[in-house]
């Protein structure tokens, strides 16, 4: 009886036991499922499932632009360009020489000039031209300035951009490389206007018609002239400063490229400089320039006050100022420096208005020994240096020379009125 009611008591607890590990089971899995969504009405058409928002295309970059032009994107940046390189021009001593425009003054007109020669001519200056390191004038706007310099169209309708790539196409072409001179050819249509626009569009009609030859010497006929003179004012510069070598490079350049008559005037100044005869190679040079050399040297007085006073120029403020610099040794020899590289070319090196350039000008340069230059408060002559004198060729130097050097060229500039 005992061992029943013993056995009767363990299969209770077994069943116990196991009706308990079942409930526990049951309720781990009610926890853990994942309900099942129920059930929606049938529709007639399925659900449309949205589509994401497509990722934007990031705007491309300036340099991206120019990189991969588009119609519009490359024009207006160039043109951009062209309007900040003519900005530059006229704010800095460039317009003083060559014109607000690039017109020409004392220096050359600059239309046709190319990229390559205006670096060139800032960075290592042929003749009396003044130099510009990279600390004066960036590589970034020396770049906006030949920009500006290259849109401008000569005589005959050329932009010097037209020229180069001219230029270019010619070598290509005695390559034998003709898809690219044709390339090049074709943009310089766009860069010629006028009879000029017509006689490259016949070049690029020629090279279509497989007249290579014919082509080549169309081109030959284009870019020599305007190239010879080119070569020829380059010749000139070199004279002026009496450096013979560049001098007969440059006149052998202009001998290359030169036709005609002035192929044969161009030899003949070549046998004037073997000979040593440099007189007569700088004066057929001006005769081939359409240069004259009947510049009077005497400057009347009138001329030289109306050009050196200017005191209705100066702000009141700027005739009180003085100068911050003492007038020492070191600071007048600085001013010297500055003086010869900058100023001499048309002032002189003795500062008497007699520089190598003067005869150019339209307005004689002042003589700063003039007393009338000299009565100039020492703030009306940093005034004057700072912001050039409208109407005359007298550019600004702000953008050239710092704060101090001025200053420095003012004390330099007292020295003349001390005899």
């Amino acid at each position: 009886m005992n061992r029943r009611i013993h056995v009767s008591l363990l299969v209770a607890m077994g069943i116990v036991v196991l009706i308990g590990a079942v409930a526990a089971a049951c309720a781990s899995r009610r926890e853990t499922a994942v309900p099942t969504p129920e059930p929606t009405e049938a529709v007639s058409t399925p659900t449309e499932v949205p589509t994401p928002e497509p990722t934007p295309t990031p705007e491309p970059t300036a340099a991206a632009e120019m990189a991969e032009p588009t119609e519009e994107g490359p024009e207006l940046a160039l043109s951009g360009l062209i309007a900040e390189g003519r900005e530059l021009f006229q704010s800095l001593p460039c317009s003083g020489c060559h014109g607000p425009n690039a017109e020409g003054g004392v220096g050359p007109a600059l239309a046709g000039r190319t990229r390559d020669r205006v670096f060139r001519q800032v960075r290592n200056p042929v003749g009396d031209m003044p130099q510009f390191s990279p600390d004066q004038v960036s590589d970034e706007d020396l770049e906006k300035i030949a920009a500006f310099i290259e849109s401008l169209v000569d005589e005959r309708g050329f932009t010097g951009a037209a020229l180069r790539l001219l230029g270019e196409a010619e070598e290509k072409l005695e390559a034998g490389d003709i898809d690219a001179a044709l390339a090049d050819v074709r943009e310089a249509t766009e860069k010629a206007y006028g009879e000029a626009h017509e006689q490259v569009e016949s070049v690029e009609r020629l090279l279509n018609e497989g007249k290579v030859e014919e082509a080549e010497g169309v081109l030959r006929n284009l870019i020599g002239p305007g190239a010879a003179r080119a070569f020829l004012q380059e010749a000139l510069e070199a004279l002026e400063q009496d450096n013979l070598d560049e001098l007969k490079e440059e006149l052998e350049e202009a001998l290359e490229v030169a036709e005609g008559d002035v192929h044969d005037k161009v030899a003949d100044i070549l046998e004037d400089l073997e000979k040593g005869e440099l007189e007569e190679v700088e004066e057929h040079l001006r005769e081939l320039l359409g240069e004259t050399d009947d510049y009077e040297e005497a400057v009347h007085e009138h001329a030289v006050k109306e050009h050196a006073a200017g005191h209705h120029d100066v702000p009141e403020e700027a005739l009180a100022l003085e100068n911050p610099i003492p007038a020492t040794e070191e600071s007048i020899a600085r001013g010297a420096v500055l003086y010869a590289t900058n100023c001499a070319a048309c002032h002189g090196a003795e500062g008497r208005g007699d520089g190598p350039t003067a005869a150019a000008l339209a307005k004689p340069p002042a003589n700063l020994h003039d007393e009338h230059v000299q009565e100039n408060s020492d703030g009306a002559l940093f005034w004057i240096i700072t912001h050039g004198k409208p109407g005359t060729p007298m550019p600004a130097w702000e953008h050239v020379l710092s704060e101090e050097d001025r200053w420095h060229v003012v004390n330099f500039l007292r020295t003349f009125g001390k005899e």
